[in-house]
């Protein structure tokens, strides 16, 4: 019930527009969801979207997605993100993120250019 409280009638349409947005450009640093949304789901919600426009996306320790990988966490992600630029330069490195007042977030990590 909590989660209902939270939400608008527009938010899932606007998150999708935000989301859409910030894979499309890898200018943007970040996007944000909605509050009480929870990191890891809007961590999953990123690369379900993801994959749907054609960006070959996989969420850590998967490593497969040709053009992005996702971490859940940016405690869990320096030495892996590290090592997967190495060998994969052109990959978008990105991470879940929880912000204040209940709203989490996923950052770029890298900002390069998609090859």
């Amino acid at each position: 019930m909590d989660e209902l409280c939270s939400k608008s009638a527009y938010d899932d349409a606007d998150l999708q527009l935000k989301v859409e947005t910030f894979l499309k450009d890898r200018s943007i640093d970040a996007v944000t969801g909605i509050r009480r949304m929870g990191r890891e789901n809007l961590v999953d919600f990123v690369a379900e979207m993801a994959n749907d426009l054609g960006i070959g996306c996989s969420v850590y320790p998967d490593t497969s997605g040709k053009d992005a990988v996702i971490f859940y966490s940016w405690e869990t992600m320096k030495d892996p993100a590290e090592s997967l630029l190495r060998e994969r330069p052109g990959l978008d490195v990105l991470h879940g993120q929880d912000l204040c007042h209940q709203v989490p977030a996923v950052v770029r990590y890298n900002k390069k250019k998609r090859d």
